[in-house]
């Protein structure tokens, strides 16, 4: 009976023992998860190795110009996810380009082309990141003036033709065409469409006006002021030049510089391929010395004759221009006496 008990003993114990062993830590599983993005944005994380259901936040971040358009690989849409690691996984955040608006208007008579430049297009609407050149072509009686931009509801002139617009955002652009003037009124021959003060436009550093040639030679000019009383001064920006003018034709205008003393005028230069509007005149200007160059200005519409400090009429300079001018006009009488019986003679003065 004894050993019958001992015997049961043993056994419980190698019972126990065994029932101890079964009872040790589980290892929990482990899953990889990696995480992408495609062009145009970025993740929260790269993802890594993460025990069997582990939750983990993913945020997908769109550069400029991008949008989050959704995730491969899972089925979530949002743009921040928790995903519970089950198995292995790839999630890869997508984006796509954003698209913009580029609206175009039109004052005055003309044609806007728009070409993009560094990639494919579709109506007006652009993908961010595209380049389109716009191109103006006035009608045939019109001039082109320049471009209005409005974003972000500020206004910004540009007088490029064509222009590069980068479609970043959505724009509105306004061409402005200009019906073109006479230099003088055919119905009213004491209008003179040239007289005011004009500034020229400043190129771009770095920039050759598509207008200029191989030929110009940089005058330096600022300002050029034309007056009803036929005077002119240029204001370069080491000199300032007076003399009188006259419009010889519809597309160019001498400068004279008009010497009292000897009873004379001299020419010094010349306007010439004129183009008038009544906020835009485009010229070729050569002055004798070296200057020869096309310029665009603009009227300045702050400008008043009566009150210009440099006009003959305010500096008590007139009666002397009228004079000089008045010398210049009138017929040459030359009175002497014959000194001999010859019938034919010539006499010559100076």
């Amino acid at each position: 009976m004894k050993k019958l008990v001992l015997l049961f003993g043993i056994c419980l114990t190698a019972f126990a023992c065994s029932k101890s062993d079964d009872s040790s830590t589980v290892v929990p599983a482990k899953y990889t998860l990696s995480v992408t993005a495609s062009e145009g944005g970025s993740v929260s994380t790269a993802g890594g190795q993460y025990n069997e259901n582990t939750s983990i936040l993913i945020t997908a971040t769109p550069e400029q110009g991008f949008e989050f358009s959704g995730w491969t690989g899972t089925t979530l849409t949002a743009g921040s996810i928790s995903v519970k690691v089950t198995s292995n996984q790839i999630i890869t955040a997508n984006f796509i380009r954003s698209k913009y608006t580029l609206t175009i208007n039109k004052v005055g008579s003309g044609e806007v082309a728009q070409q993009v430049i560094n990639s494919a297009r579709g109506a007006t609407d652009y993908e961010s990141g595209n380049t389109v050149r716009l191109t103006a072509t006035p009608q045939s009686d019109y001039l082109f003036y320049d471009w209005q931009k409005l974003q972000n509801n500020l206004s910004e002139d540009s007088f490029e033709n064509p222009l590069d617009v980068v479609m970043n955002q959505s724009k509105t652009i306004t061409a402005t065409f200009e019906e073109k003037l006479p230099l003088i009124n055919p119905e009213d021959a004491d209008k003179n469409n040239t007289v005011g003060k004009w500034k020229i436009r400043k190129k771009r550093p770095g920039k050759k006006e598509s207008s200029s040639s191989d030929r110009a030679v940089d005058c330096k000019i600022d300002e050029i002021i034309l007056r009803s009383d036929n005077s002119f001064t240029i204001i370069t920006e080491t000199s300032t030049i007076t003399g009188q003018y006259i419009i010889d034709s519809e597309t160019s205008i001498s400068l004279d510089q008009r010497w009292i003393a000897q009873r004379r005028a001299t020419k010094i230069g010349m306007l010439t391929e004129i183009k008038l509007s009544d906020n835009y005149l485009s010229f070729n200007i050569e002055l004798i010395g070296g200057c020869n160059e096309q310029l665009d200005a603009d009227r300045d519409p702050t400008y008043d004759e009566t009150t210009d400090p440099t006009a003959p009429s305010n500096t008590g300079s007139q009666t002397a221009e009228t004079e000089s001018s008045t010398l210049a006009s009138s017929p040459c009488i030359i009175e002497t006496e014959l000194t001999s019986y010859n019938a034919n003679q010539t006499v010559g003065l100076g």
